[in-house]
């Protein structure tokens, strides 16, 4: 996806990116 794509999204949907996106990166980069 493109930056201009995810700028059309939700915020809500971008969250629940950032939480599926961050359940598959585990543990979590610090």
């Amino acid at each position: 996806a493109t930056l201009s794509q995810l700028d059309k999204l939700g915020s809500g949907e971008w969250d629940e990116f950032i939480l599926v996106f961050s359940a598959c990166r585990w543990p979590p980069l610090e």
